[in-house]
């Protein structure tokens, strides 16, 4: 008797292996599909990053300024009238320009510079003696939030209006690295924006680089879009400050 109740003792322990390996399995398989899920969302996140964004996570760097400098040129208007133009960028940018902030001057033209929104904008209707009116205009904002993109893109669609672009995006790092470090720096951001560096300048405390964007998915925008990237060592505030111009940096640095 003792030993028929250790074989069915035996047998029903046979019996629930069986269910044992069906949860392992489930539970392998339930583990494998979330970290896949995990790391395509980590993967489109990143994919819809603009290569700014992407330079900056790569090396830890906080955002401080992004400007959009945009300039034209038009037919100069004989009685100096360009309300015409001034409603098709009020438009283009989803903005209202108050009327009391335009200034007229025989040096600058038509100038108007006021915070607009949750940027700085200035914009001048500059008139030469060759019968041409020159628009300059720059929009400065001090959050990532605003789509430079989409504004230079709503720009572009103003008739009659052939605008040229430059965007500039300005950071730093809460440490002052060393000179070494500034190279390694400029080498990971590259990496991270898909592009190969073109040429190279290094100075004291600074180094800065033209790059050439390879081939994804931004192409669709006809844009060249070629950087610049540099990067210096501030001693006074004890960090490393960070500009990247598309396609080139037009501030001091």
């Amino acid at each position: 008797m003792w030993a028929k109740i250790s074989i069915n003792t035996h047998t029903k322990g046979m019996r629930k292996m069986p269910k044992v390996f069906t949860y392992l399995l489930a539970f392998v398989l339930l583990t494998t599909i979330g970290m896949n899920v995990a790391n395509y969302t980590i993967e489109l996140k990143d994919y819809n990053k603009t290569p700014y964004q992407q330079a900056f996570s790569s090396i830890g760097a906080n955002s401080l300024e992004f400007r959009l400098d945009c300039w034209a040129k038009i037919k100069r208007d004989p009685n100096h009238e360009y309300q015409k133009q001034i409603n098709a960028i009020s438009q283009a940018l989803g903005i209202r320009f108050e009327s009391d902030k335009w200034e007229k001057s025989e040096d600058q033209g038509l100038k108007y510079k006021s915070p607009i929104n949750d940027a700085q904008c200035s914009i001048i209707f500059r008139e030469t003696d060759e019968d041409i009116t020159y628009i300059i205009m720059a929009l400065i904002f001090a959050s990532d939030q605003q789509n430079i993109m989409a504004y230079q893109m709503n720009l572009n669609k103003i008739k009659n209006i052939k605008w040229n672009f430059c965007q500039l995006y300005h950071g730093y790092m809460d440490i002052l690295v060393s000179q070494e470090a500034l190279e390694i720096l400029l080498e990971v951001m590259s990496k991270n924006m898909n592009a190969e560096i073109v040429e190279k300048y290094l100075g004291e405390n600074y180094v800065s680089a033209t790059l050439k964007h390879k081939k994804s998915q931004i192409d669709i925008l006809r844009n060249t879009y070629d950087w610049q990237i540099a990067l210096r060592r501030d001693q006074d505030s004890q960090k490393t400050l960070i500009w990247i111009g598309s396609p080139f940096i037009i501030s001091d640095y």
